[in-house]
């Protein structure tokens, strides 16, 4: 068996990782059905790590995926990882047009990740900062179909039940524009369904957990109190409002500041900021912003549906075409510079071949976590990152990613309502 020889630009989370460089190793097979080869890294926060890969099958299938993998700190403790496993397991059950679907559950000498879809385009975060940095508002159309698209994959994940025919009681808990990505065909899709209530389980014993995002959290669950699906209808509608008005509603000033204004949970109206909104939006956003959960939109569902009220009276209404004009008008430039070293990347075709040179369009992404309650974890110099074979064990296959897209396609546009009532409404 080669030795094993640390990459410089993974020595501090990545050296179990197997490494072959030009004149190295060919790829091993890990499972009869897949294998993977990590090709860059995207970005680190506080609780995992993201890679660029390619899956490889038979007869020469391949495939660009991502693979989040769970940072050491987090490794060593049991309690997460099992939480972990259980709630990914069940994630991976997941099929749904507006939720990123998830592969395989593997590890990696002790360190488990996960083998998912990888979106080409942007998460809403660098949407929202696009918009500001240029002193603009998303149009109020396009902010209430991005949601209702949100609303309406939280609704599908909410009413799902297990073989017993019992609720599986999935809620997301850490609704937030980084974790909302918008392909650049105009997809809307949620991720990271699963990690965020593994991470809620274990934050009181390991040290460099980011706790949560304060700014994204309903009262309910910052207080610590009990929760149900309508605490992710509080936290879309907090994105919503900020879309809505490009400004912060919660996440401004210190830790305790924000505590104290989402317990309250004190918001105006959007349309006090943007004129643009109007009294529909504004009931709609308000009833999702209630204090009390039994004030909220009683299911993802039912705001979907009243968003979508709103959406289909605009002129022509939102839909995903026109978010990929949009896109394409936005990021023109950028998604051809993106496309070359994706392609570039997607040609590598074994470990050892050094991708280094013109694989990278951004900088690698630090992901923003409002709250981080300890240090997290120092970044690493990734000048040197190489190909990377990951040697698998312990795989538990979900899906597979060649697939059929069998997927459940969000529910039909409403048809317009009369002026002064919206879906909900009782």
């Amino acid at each position: 068996m080669p030795e094993r020889r640390p990459a410089r630009a993974f020595a501090q989370h990545a050296g179990s990782f197997r490494l072959g460089r030009s004149a190295g190793y060919p790829p091993r097979r890990v499972t009869d059905a897949s294998r993977f080869l990590l090709l860059d890294r995207l970005a680190v926060g506080g609780m995992a790590e993201v890679y660029r890969a390619k899956s490889l099958g038979v007869h020469g299938f391949e495939k660009i995926i991502a693979i989040k993998r769970i940072l050491p700190t987090l490794a060593e403790d049991d309690e997460f990882v099992q939480m972990f496993v259980e709630e990914v397991k069940i994630a991976g059950r997941l099929r749904h047009a507006n939720i990123t679907r998830i592969f395989e559950l593997g590890k990696i000498d002790g360190t488990h990740f996960i083998a998912m879809e990888y979106v080409f385009g942007k998460d809403l975060l660098q949407v929202k900062k696009r918009l500001e940095e240029h002193g603009r508002r998303m149009p109020a159309a396009m902010a209430a179909a991005i949601v209702a698209s949100v609303l309406a994959g939280l609704d599908y994940a909410h009413r799902q039940r297990g073989a017993d025919g019992q609720p599986l009681g999935i809620i997301h808990r850490d609704i937030s524009p980084q974790n909302v990505l918008l392909s650049y065909d105009g997809q809307v899709k949620l991720c990271d369904f699963g990690i965020a209530k593994a991470a809620s389980r274990a934050t009181q014993t390991v040290a460099g957990v980011v706790k949560g995002k304060l700014g994204y959290m309903s009262p309910e669950q910052i207080s610590g109190r009990p929760m149900d699906h309508r605490s992710d209808v509080f936290a879309a509608s907090t994105v919503l409002w900020e879309l809505l008005t490009g400004e912060r509603l919660f996440g401004k000033g210190s830790d305790y500041e924000i505590l104290e204004r989402v317990r309250n949970a004190v918001a105006e109206p959007p349309s006090t900021r943007n004129p643009e909104v109007n009294a529909t939006l504004d009931m709609v956003v308000m009833r999702g912003l209630a204090r009390e959960a039994d004030d909220r939109w009683d299911t993802a569902g039912d705001m979907h549906e009243a968003l979508m009220g709103f959406v289909v009276t605009q002129r022509p209404p939102f839909s995903t075409a026109r978010l990929a004009e949009w896109m394409a008008t936005e990021y023109g430039g950028m998604i051809e510079a993106e496309r070359a070293p994706l392609e570039r990347l997607g040609a590598v075709p074994q470990a050892g071949v050094d991708v280094r040179s013109g694989t990278r369009s951004l900088a690698e992404e630090v992901w923003e976590d409002e709250t981080v309650l300890s240090a997290p974890p120092e970044q690493e110099d990734a000048d040197d990152e190489v190909s990377i074979v990951v040697q698998l064990e312990d795989v538990v296959g979900l899906t597979r990613p060649d697939e059929p897209d069998d997927v459940e396609l969000p529910p039909p546009l409403p048809p317009p309502r009369s002026p002064g009532r919206t879906s909900g409404e009782h």
